[in-house]
């Protein structure tokens, strides 16, 4: 889980992830794969941020993350949409990006995960492995205000992602028997 527009799109009617297409992981998405709307092809939907496209056309995914302070609204069409979106065949997601007002208005945050919350996994659990080490750290800040009153504004915004999990493997050494055939 992330802080990620597109986990919204995810619980839409005919939205389809399509990883089942073949599909591999991708920071952009949350759920890691393509988006895919009412049956339509892997690569069928267009992005945009502030009315410019943002697509990857070879990929079919959006090109830029857009972070989730800086959004003032979104919108997702996936059918009976107006000639200006033509370029999709399965839906649009739409994006309207903050801008600056005369006063100013910011935010701070961030966002704490790691190991101590977590349930061990059940083959650890099994080999009586202790808990992997987990820890991931989302923050960020945003700001917008007056640059001129009334007539020049500002709106900027900063957010990264910090992440560190070792992973565990189990794996079976062949023992001397099997080596020589027993």
């Amino acid at each position: 889980p992330s802080r990620n527009i597109l986990s919204l799109v995810e619980q839409m009617a005919g939205f389809q992830s399509s990883s089942a297409f073949g599909g591999v992981n991708n920071p952009t998405l949350s759920s890691g794969s393509y988006v895919s709307f009412n049956g339509t092809g892997s690569r069928s939907a267009s992005f945009q941020i502030d009315g410019v496209n943002n697509d990857d056309s070879s990929e079919g995914t959006s090109r830029q993350n857009v972070n989730v302070s800086s959004i003032k609204e979104f919108q997702v069409l996936t059918n009976a949409y107006s000639a200006e979106f033509g370029r999709a065949g399965g839906g649009v997601i739409n994006v309207a990006s903050k801008t600056g007002t005369n006063s100013f208005h910011g935010v701070a945050y961030e966002f704490l995960r790691n190991d101590k919350l977590n349930a061990n996994s059940w083959s650890n659990n099994r080999t009586r492995v202790a808990r992997a080490l987990f820890q991931r750290n989302e923050y960020g800040a945003a700001l917008g205000g007056p640059i001129r009153r009334d007539r020049t504004f500002f709106y900027a915004n900063y957010e990264a992602i910090r992440q560190g999990s070792p992973r565990n493997f189990l794996a079976t050494v062949p023992q001397s028997a099997w080596k020589s055939g027993n």
